[in-house]
Order: structure tokens, then C-alpha cells, then sequence
């Protein structure tokens, strides 16, 4: 600032005793003055000051010249002794301003006195003209960009979890944001899932999948034994009891084939029915036991089968038959029992059928030779066999001989017991055919 100038304290004259001033002052009268704060004279010998024009100033007198208002500052009225800064919220960009520019949307001055506005920072913005500060974008929205003059909301699949924030974030795996603005995202609910970033919703776990908890990226395929029927499932089933699941992912259970059983609920294979056993339906949860006079040879039967005639089951769930014995026939199938040969009769195989007559023996002679050897002859039927059976005590007998019948009388030789016997026993039977 320039320094005020003393008021002369004489009268200038010139060589013809005339007043003169100098630039700065101007003559009144008989006085030489300074021009006053606020106004100037530019020229020697002026008879008065000029006020200052809007945009300048004079800040003392005397001065000979006004000061065009600095940058940051203005001058709106005339014969101003001082320029003015332009207040928060306004600025004055160049020299000799007259009035104050208030900031744009988008711009903003913090402090009086300023030539230019502030661009709003990336992450703030101005909504209104003549701000005198920035405003943070607040949480569920974003401003990527200087001089912004409003912010962006988040769009459905991302969020900004704070105020001034610059751009948004992207829903993360697991998770989704639903709305607009969000300033969060949210875990997806059980039974759904979220693979990649950046999704508004959750998908629902496809069938044979689930997703038991809250945030999952990826569904769980259903376990073997197990199975999920419906898109969505935040569980697995069980297969019930007569059905089963043999691999992983499954929509649907098998039902236990014919011959098959599935006991419990859960399991991943059905069970062949067991010896003895049979299923004669699907979806079984458990075998049936073959009845007397039937059996089941095999594993994973579908029924029994009933025991052909000569041989009988006696006892429920048999695998095999049992052949008639000798002596015993069996004329029907499905026999838990045999039927014993009548009186005269007899059979001579085991696994009979039918029985059969025994035939006559008549001993026709007999013979004992010097030295103990003897010999015997006997009646035949033909197509009978018959047996020479030796005994020493008559209750163990040994066959010692088979003969085969041709209708017409047999004579057999036997030889001289051995030294130190007693007595020796023998007797011909009939016996089955060879």
C-alpha cells in the first residue's frame, strides 16, 4: 500500500505568482489539496479529484492513480478507498472486478478471497451454486470423477459401504445386493447361491444340489443314498426304505428292483434277496422266507420254487431240497414231508417218486461141501438186483456180493470160513438196480 501524502503546507506559485499542483492534488480555491481515499487526480493543476471507478480503489490520498481490485477481490462501488474479497462460495478470477462469480454446481470455495473455484473431488461432489465446501458421497452411492455436481447410486449387485467413496464395489461370492444404493451386500439365503461377484440375486441351488447355509458360492451335490428333488434346497433327503441312490447329484431315488430289498432309509444299493429268501415286489424294504416245500437256490431271487416231486423242504427258508430217502417217496411237489413206503413195498433209490413191490426170494437149495465151503440157489426176477450180505453176529452185515436178477434160479458158492469162526450168517436182499 502506498503511504498517505502530508497536506503541503505552502501555496505553490509560479514565476507570475500563479498556484500550481502537482498530479495527485488538485487546487481549491487558494488551497492546494490532496485527492481523498477513493479518488485520485492523474493530472498537475486539476481543480478537483476523480472518483474511482467500480473495479479500482484508492486506498489513501494523494494518490494519482486507483488500483484495479487483485485477483481473489472486487470493487462494486465507486469512490471505494478499499477492494473487497470475494466471499466463500464466490471468486473473482481476474484484476479490476467489480462483483464476486459464485461457484458453479460442481465447484466450491472454502475461503473468501479466492480467484478460481475448487473442482469437488473425486469422490464428493457441489449440488448447488455458491458452496463454500465439498460434500462426501454418501454410503450406497459414489463420484468417480472431479466437479461433480451430483453422485451416483450403486446399482443392484454392487454397494459402497462408506461415504466418499469414489467408485462402487462389486458383490462378492456368496454374496448379492439386491436394491439400488445399497451400502451393503448380503450373504445368499440357504437353498441359494451366488458364483461370481457382482449379482443382484442369488440362484437356486439346481436339483440335486443344495446349499444348507447362508453365503455359498457353489451348491453341494447330494450324497450317495441321499438325493434333492426341487431346485432351492438348502437340504438333502434320505432315499426312503425300499428305494436307493447309487451316485452323487441325484434328483430322484431307485426303487429296489424285483429280487431286491432296501432295509433302511439312506442307502446307496439295494440288497440281493439272501438263500432261502425272495422279493416278489419293487421297492421292497425287506424279503420274504421261502415256505415249507419251497426253496431259492439263489441270490436276488424274484420267488421260490416249489420242491419237485421226490424230494421235500421241511423247514422254511431253504436254498436246496432234500432227495427222499430209501425206503420213502414223495409223489406231488411243493412236499414238506415224505411218505414212507407201505408195507411190501420199498424204494430202492433216494429221490423217489413212486414205490415198488419187493420181490419174492425163495432159496431153492442149499449145499454144504466137505471142508466147509457150501453153495445156495435162489429164485431172480429180471431187472432185479439182489445183494449177498455176510453178518458174524447178525446185527453188522457187509454185502459181499451184487447179483443181477434174470428170471431163472442163481446158485452162488460160498467159501469155508477162516480159522477161529465161530459161525458165520448170510442172507439175499433185494437191492436197488445198478
Amino acid at each position: 500500500m502506498k503511504a498517505y501524502l502530508p497536506l503541503l503546507p505552502f501555496v505553490l506559485f509560479s514565476s507570475a505568482w500563479a498556484i500550481e499542483s502537482p498530479p495527485g492534488y488538485y487546487i481549491d480555491g487558494s488551497s492546494v489539496l490532496p485527492a481523498p481515499a477513493g479518488s485520485y487526480v492523474p493530472t498537475a493543476n486539476a481543480t478537483a479529484a476523480t472518483p474511482c471507478s467500480p473495479g479500482y480503489y484508492t486506498p489513501a490520498a494523494g494518490m494519482s492513480a486507483p488500483i484495479a481490485a487483485s485477483p481473489g477481490y472486487f470493487v462494486s462501488v465507486t469512490g471505494s478507498p478499499s477492494q473487497t474479497p470475494a466471499p466463500a462460495g464466490s471468486y473473482a478470477s481476474g484484476t479490476a472486478s467489480t462483483t464476486a462469480t459464485p461457484c458453479n454446481p460442481g465447484y466450491y470455495t472454502p475461503v473468501a478471497g479466492m480467484s478460481a473455484p475448487i473442482a469437488a473431488s473425486p469422490g464428493y461432489f457441489v449440488s448447488s451454486a455458491g458452496a463454500s465446501s465439498q460434500t462426501p458421497a454418501p454410503a450406497g452411492r459414489f463420484v468417480s470423477t472431479a466437479g461433480a455436481s451430483t453422485s451416483t447410486a450403486c446399482s443392484p449387485g454392487s454397494y459402497t459401504p462408506s461415504v466418499g467413496m469414489q467408485a462402487s464395489i462389486l458383490a462378492s461370492p456368496g454374496y448379492c445386493v439386491p436394491e439400488p444404493s445399497a451400502s451393503s451386500q448380503y450373504a445368499v439365503l440357504p437353498g441359494r447361491i451366488s458364483s461370481s461377484p457382482g449379482l443382484a440375486n442369488g440362484t437356486a441351488a439346481p436339483a440335486g444340489s443344495y446349499a444348507p447355509v447362508g453365503g455359498m458360492q457353489a451348491a453341494i451335490p447330494a450324497s450317495p443314498g441321499y438325493y434333492v428333488p426341487a431346485s432351492g434346497s438348502s437340504s438333502q433327503i434320505p432315499a426312503p426304505a425300499g428305494s436307493f441312490v447309487a451316485s452323487t447329484g441325484a434328483a430322484t431315488h431307485t426303487p429296489a428292483a424285483i429280487g431286491h430289498y432296501v432295509p433302511i432309509t439312506g442307502m446307496n444299493s439295494q440288497l440281493p434277496a439272501p438263500l432261502g429268501h425272495y422279493v416278489d415286489k419293487t421297492q421292497a424294504s425287506s424279503f420274504k422266507r421261502a415256505d415249507p416245500g419251497y426253496y431259492v437256490p439263489a441270490t436276488g431271487s424274484a420267488s421260490a420254487s416249489a420242491a419237485a416231486p421226490g424230494s421235500y423242504v421241511p423247514l422254511s427258508g431253504a436254498s436246496e431240497t432234500i432227495p427222499a430217502p430209501i425206503g420213502t417217496y414223495v409223489p406231488q411237489q411243493a412236499s414238506s414231508a415224505v411218505t414212507p413206503a407201505p408195507a411190501g413195498y420199498t424204494t430202492y433209490v433216494a429221490g423217489s417218486v413212486t414205490f415198488q413191490a419187493i420181490p419174492d426170494i425163495q432159496l431153492t437149495a442149499y449145499t454144504l461141501n466137505p471142508g466147509g465151503s457150501s453153495s445156495f440157489s435162489f429164485t431172480t426176477t429180471s431187472g432185479q438186483t439182489y445183494g449177498i450180505f455176510m453178518s458174524d453176529d447178525l446185527s453188522t452185515w457187509i454185502e459181499i456180493e451184487s447179483v443181477p436178477g434174470t428170471g431163472e434160479i442163481v446158485t452162488k458158492s460160498l467159501a469155508a470160513p477162516g480159522p477161529g469162526s465161530a459161525k458165520r450168517f448170510f442172507r439175499i436182499v433185494a437191492t436197488p438196480t445198478p
